[in-house]
């Protein structure tokens, strides 16, 4: 009992007819236990296999011997060779030791991994665990739909031993805070402030992926039940969120905070990695204390070395035994010294040790931080640990001699091939110690990159200091003795651990954007999407290419600028848009490579790209990383209603061939189960036509049948090349390689030659699955083999795909319904374009960003075309860059000259939204230093040009007008400042606190007088005139093609005015009406009084501001308007990110977004010309029919 209370100890039995598998062996207390119900569940010819979920816990491996010995294990599933070593506490001598290891026939597991059990080839996934504190494997088991998660979801305990082992839904009173208590007083004490949210996206595709009725931990009630699943699984993901970094600081977990010299031998980045395992002894006068006992092999060493110093009655007694925490790499050979040794007793937080030895329980001494060891004229005082794995670690001070045991704390290790073994830390001159430090956190120290390690640091130098400590003895090490030079460099390495492995597994191509969700690219009228899936980053061992030594492949590696010692590979999955066909090519690992991979359908949801919209899907070859997407973990369809089209040597091969290597035998399995079932299977030859468009090229060699396909539309050629080559840096630059994973390698290497020969020559665009993200270039030769050129789009290719991109018939549909939207919308005074990209945003979810910001475009584009409506028929501003224009335009419409003012201003309206448009696409790599020249002088000396602009319109009265706009400063200033918080002005309403709105300001300033004025008056609008609309609408036209240069004038302000962040339509209407009221001729004169200068000018400004904001949204990713900031918003949900990218990767969106907002114009514009004349008689209605209207569409 701890001081919650009881929880089972639970191991699990799959059973078939002629075979099992155990999940874990239980605790030595429970052997007879565990044998008796082994036995009463198979028969004695089942054959047993056993997954220990976490090697280094006595739970797991317990009974792993005595049940071996009871009935015959078939295989033993690990994940390394020795593990069999591990299982082993009672071998006295080296025959011993190898007899027992003989019982656990090894098979390998590296990854996320399906292994089959039994004749009925039953499916079970090893998952490693997203969250865990020592290397930890969850089971899931289809057939069952249970998840075993070992140490999590162990959360449910009882107050009292009771039979019950599973929770009722209908009595379940677990809390979050029962959650949270249990996580942060057992291993998971580090989770307070730790970064867990990759945490929480692990667990999440681990229940994503799988179908989960039950969970079984390794402790604790079972959960029973979706309900039940779905409640805990919620209530964990609610915890973790709280504790992550953003809602709670990270600090410094104590021990005792509670919540209500052997070497290991293995490998790393090709090279010999020794890690230590440590043993100590310290005598005193009276006695000795062993400290570690060591890993279960490495018995025979240790009590050697015991007897040695011992035996001969030179030193006093073996009587104390402490160990800093309860894993095997510190308690293996517990049993067997303590037997040897009967007058020795256990001491340390032994809380659980009766459970594996309860032979010794009588001997067990309970320790707490501050109790001492008396050896005689030594004393040995427990301390709180402060770097560690279990909660329930203490470490040791020798007060007389001043070292310190911190355990798994300060731990280091070296590689064979540097000549350190047996040196200590200060004799290996050159020992990284930074760089082996970091390899021990990565592969031992799982929580330290997820949490602030900085405290830990602090927190152990604290101790060193107060202590006055003289000589660190780790147990993953050798003793430290210059602890002023060694310990910060070993500090370094446990922060610079956590990067490492955060990098490996996010740098994934040299020079890509890393794990970016996809990238698009346009040849003619061929568009390709590249799709990010997902990556695992391996350790470099020799095998990884079978003819290369692993140093030459390490110095690849450095030289490249990836991780030390890992192999990135990622995948990519080609998605291309052909001849109105959407073809995806390969379909990733799916869910079973999570959390690693399965973001194909996530990451095609961002690109825009809706799988139901696929039309056909093509494989390379039969890997598992490139068919396993195509099924579920059930060996059912993810796609059952699209062609998939297969190479037929391959599927001949997989499907029929007896010549399937060993190591392929289970994938063979897999696909005799699945593809000839399905009847969506087309078989495709070697270089025969796919589809129209595709064209199948035999690149055989990295597997049987494997196939390569080129895309062809007119000039355009893409070759999808599938797995012909690895990573650019190794067998592009290498032809000559031999994977480890070409099936044949001799032939893969001539064939690889004979493709990357082929697609230099031709310049051929390719796409290669592991190259990374892009993963897509042009094949170039290099000295010795070749290499990978990023695609270089030329600006005038970039526009001209962006232009048949634009006109393809489903994208143009939306465009013109986004025209539609925004001239309605211009219509209504006091709406405008923010509230039309809310209207329209949650359409453009699920469709392609071409389209969705086409139609965007299309609408904000047309709304200051269609706002010049309400400005001169009614006096009101359609929306606030319509102001000026009430002046003159107005006006006219008195005079009857409507349809002349409006054809005029919707003419001006398209010459300067074109020409603003054309002005963008030629100045966009130019506009990037002058942007970024524009400070806070600058954008007072445009202010103080504003303000000039007033006064130049203030007429005989210039001072009268700078009075008035200051005052309206002061309006403007009303509100909460941005910067300090402070309320201006605001009084008690909390409606202020936002600043005085700005449409009903303009509307009573313009609206209300106008229709004061038509109430008194009594008449139509235009009344006792001439009226010819068609007339007036072509000589507006005339007027507007008179004016050009006026036109270009006001355009060129509205889009430098509009580059500048922070101008709106507002400002440069009236800044583009003073420059024509100042530079005109006869201006002074005829300016407010129906000039139809005053009508061009300001149109032609308002609508090409929209080129300058776009142009500074695009290049900065800083939105020129509240418009451009939404805008964003919607480009960020498409996975579009505003920046330098959209100078080159993504030139042809750039140009996209500036055509659409062309040809808008041009649509919108034409409509409104068309219109105006009928537009026009609003003017001539009677003021009964007309006011109540205005009053309806103004104020309602």
């Amino acid at each position: 009992m701890n001081a919650r209370g009881y929880a089972s100890c639970n191991c699990y039995l799959l059973v078939e007819d002629d075979e099992a598998l155990l999940l874990d062996t239980g605790f030595g207390i429970h052997k007879d236990q565990m044998l008796s119900q082994i036995g009463s569940l198979i028969g004695p010819d089942t054959s047993l296999s056993i997954m220990v979920l976490r090697l280094n816990d006595f739970l797991s491996v317990g009974n792993a011997l005595p049940i071996a010995r009871r009935f015959p294990v078939k295989r033993l599933f690990a994940t390394i060779k020795n593990a069999a070593a591990a299982l082993d506490f009672e071998s006295t001598s080296q025959e011993e030791a190898e007899a027992n290891a003989e019982r656990f026939p090894i098979e390998l597991i590296t990854g996320n991994e399906w292994v089959e059990i039994g004749r009925s080839k039953r499916p079970v996934k090893f998952n490693q665990s997203p969250l865990r504190l020592i290397n930890t494997r969850w089971v899931y088991d289809p057939a069952s739909k249970t998840l075993f998660t070992s140490d999590m979801f162990a959360h449910s305990w009882s107050e009292s031993i009771e039979p019950q082992w599973s929770i009722d839904p209908s009595a379940d009173e677990t809390t979050e805070d029962d959650v949270r208590r249990f996580l942060l007083s057992t291993r998971y004490w580090w989770l307070e402030g730790a970064r867990t949210d990759e945490l929480r996206r692990g667990i999440d595709a681990i229940f994503e992926a799988h179908d989960i009725e039950n969970i079984a931990p390794g402790y604790g009630k079972l959960l029973r039940g979706r309900q039940t699943v779905e409640r805990h699984y919620r209530m964990l993901d609610t915890v973790l969120r709280q504790l992550d970094r953003s809602q709670t600081p990270p600090v410094y977990i104590p021990h005792d905070k509670q919540y209500y010299p052997s070497k290991e031998v293995q490998r790393v980045r090709g090279k010999v990695y020794h890690g230590y395992n440590s043993a100590f002894v310290v005598c005193g006068n009276d006695a000795s204390c062993l400290i570690e006992t060591g890993a279960p092999k490495d018995f025979a060493v240790v009590h050697a070395h015991l007897r040695s110093l011992l035996d001969g009655g030179q030193r006093p007694p073996l009587k104390h035994l402490f160990l800093t925490h309860q894993e095997t790499p510190h308690a293996g050979s517990l049993g067997r010294l303590l037997q040897l040794y009967p007058d020795m007793n256990l001491h340390g937080d032994v809380s659980d040790y009766h459970l594996a030895f309860p032979q010794f329980a009588d001997r067990l001494r309970p320790m707490v931080a501050g109790d001492s060891l008396d050896l005689g004229n030594r004393r040995l005082t427990t301390l709180d640990s402060v770097i560690r794995d279990l909660r329930t670690t203490l470490w040791l001070f020798d007060e007389r001699e001043r070292v310190l045991f911190p355990g798994d704390g300060l731990a280091y290790s070296h590689f064979h091939e540097q000549g350190h073994c047996g040196l200590l830390a200060e004799e290996a001159q050159d020992l990284d110690l930074k760089d082996v430090s970091a390899v021990y956190a990565e592969r031992a120290l799982f929580w330290t990159k997820f949490t602030d390690m900085n405290v830990y640091i602090e927190e152990f130098e604290r101790v060193v200091d107060a202590l006055d400590v003289r000589l660190l003895a780790p147990t993953h090490g050798l003793p430290v003795g210059d602890i002023e030079r060694t310990m910060p460099k070993v500090m370094e390495g446990l922060l610079f651990g956590a990067e490492a492995e955060m990098t490996a597994q996010g740098d994934l191509a040299q020079g890509a954007s890393r794990c970016e969700a996809f990238a698009r690219f346009a040849f003619g009228d061929i568009e390709v999407f590249q799709i990010f899936e997902g990556s695992v980053s391996r350790e470099l061992d020799a095998a990884f290419f079978a003819n290369v030594p692993a140093e030459t492949v390490e110095a690849v590696l450095q030289a490249n600028g990836f991780p030390p010692g890992r192999i990135p590979n990622s995948y990519t999955v080609t998605i291309a848009r052909i001849g109105g066909s959407l073809i995806m090519f390969d379909a990733g690992l799916g869910e079973h490579g999570r959390p690693n991979s399965g973001q194909l359908l996530a990451n095609m949801k961002a690109a825009g790209l809706d799988p139901s919209g696929l039309s056909a899907i093509v494989v390379t070859h039969f890997h598992p990383d490139h068919i396993f997407g195509l099924m579920t973990a059930n060996d059912g369809q993810v796609y059952p209603d699209l062609p998939i089209y297969v190479p037929a040597a391959e599927y001949d091969f997989w499907t029929r061939s007896d010549a399937i290597p060993r190591q392929r035998q289970a994938l063979a399995d897999r696909i005799r189960r699945t593809l000839p079932q399905w009847s969506n299977i087309v078989r495709y030859e070697s270089d025969a036509e796919i589809l129209s468009g595709l064209t199948a090229i035999a690149s055989h060699g990295h597997s049987a049948g494997h196939t390569s396909v080129l895309l062809s539309s007119g000039t355009a050629q893409i070759c999808v090349t599938g797995d012909v080559t690895n990573i650019p840096p190794f067998n592009m630059h290498n032809p000559q390689w031999h994977l480890a994973a070409d099936d044949d390698p001799q032939k893969a290497a001539a064939t690889r030659q004979q493709m990357l020969d082929w697609a230099a020559s031709d310049g051929v665009i390719c796409t290669g699955y592991h190259w990374g993200m892009p993963g897509i270039g042009r094949v170039v030769r290099r000295a010795a083999g070749y290499d990978l050129e990023a695609l270089d789009f030329s600006v005038i290719d970039a526009a001209g795909s962006a232009l048949m991109l634009v006109f393809q018939p489903e994208r143009m549909i939306f465009m013109v319904f986004g025209v539609a939207v925004g001239l309605v919308i211009g219509l209504i005074p006091g709406i405008g374009g923010l509230t039309g990209f809310a209207l329209l945003i949650p359409f453009t979810y699920t469709m392609d960003p071409i389209a969705a910001l086409g139609m965007l475009l299309g609408m904000q584009a047309v709304t200051t075309t269609s706002d010049t409506l309400p400005a001169v028929l009614i006096g009101v501003p359609g929306t606030s860059s319509a102001q000026a224009l009430v002046l003159d335009g107005h006006e006219l419409a008195k005079k009857g000259e409507a349809a002349r003012a409006l054809a005029a201003g919707y003419t001006s309206s398209l010459m300067g939204g074109v020409f603003g448009a054309f002005l963008l696409a030629f100045t966009i790599p130019f506009i990037r230093p002058f942007v970024l020249a524009i400070g806070t002088p600058e954008l007072f000396a445009i202010t103080t040009l504003a303000l000039a602009m007033v006064a130049a319109l203030s007429g005989n009265a210039p001072l009268r007008g700078v009075a008035i706009a200051c005052f309206g400063i002061l309006i403007s200033m009303i509100g909460i400042d941005a910067q300090t918080a402070q309320r201006r002005w605001t009084g008690s309403f909390v409606y202020l606190w936002d600043g005085v709105p700005i449409m009903p300001l303009m509307l009573g300033l313009f609206a209300l007088p106008e229709l004061c004025e038509l109430a008194i008056a009594r008449k139509p609008l235009a009344d006792n005139v001439k009226f010819d609309p068609k007339k007036g609408r072509s000589q507006g036209i005339r007027d507007a093609l008179t004016h050009w240069f006026l036109v270009v004038r006001s355009s060129i302000l509205g889009v430098v005015c509009g580059a500048i962040p922070g101008f709106s339509g507002a400002v440069v209407d009236w800044m583009a009406y003073g420059h024509a009221a100042r530079t005109e001729k006869g201006a002074s004169e005829t300016f407010t009084k129906g000039d139809i200068r005053g009508v061009i000018a300001p149109e032609a400004a308002a609508n090409a501001i929209n080129s300058g904001s776009l142009g500074t949204t695009l290049v900065f990713g800083v939105p020129g308007s509240a418009a451009m900031a939404i805008l964003i918003g919607a480009m960020l949900v498409h996975g579009i990110v505003p920046g330098p990218d959209m100078m080159t990767t993504n030139l042809d969106i750039t140009y996209s977004m500036v055509w659409s907002m062309m040809v808008a114009n041009i649509f919108g514009t034409l409509a409104c010309i068309t219109l105006s004349v009928y537009f026009a008689r609003i003017a001539t209605l009677r003021y009964t029919l007309l006011l109540p209207a205005i009053l309806v569409v103004v104020y309602i």
